[in-house]
């Protein structure tokens, strides 16, 4: 029996310090992959097969959606100063 892992369920943020959790993404078009924190905003970058999603934590909203051109997205990483993120992809690219 196969299930079916898509969910809202798929990214929940736990707040230790008010032992609150958030689920950010009412609906994902796909499953996330990678997920990384912007290091001085209140924001984080979850990617799709293709799509990069950046959300605000505070207003719990999608700022804004960059599509990537690749086949897969394996990994994703930002830069200490948060202005750029680099993506890995399986089909052995870096962008």
């Amino acid at each position: 029996m196969q299930s079916n892992i898509q969910s809202t369920g798929q990214v929940l943020i736990h707040a230790v310090s008010k032992a609150s959790t958030q689920r950010p993404f009412s609906t994902t078009n796909g499953i996330i992959h990678a997920i990384t924190f912007h290091p001085t905003k209140p924001h984080f970058f979850a990617s799709t097969q293709t799509t990069v999603f950046q959300y605000n934590l505070q207003k719990q909203s999608i700022v804004s959606k960059y599509k990537s051109g690749a086949k897969w997205i394996s990994s994703i990483s930002m830069h200490p100063k948060g202005d750029n993120f680099i993506l890995g992809t399986y089909d052995k690219k870096v962008l």
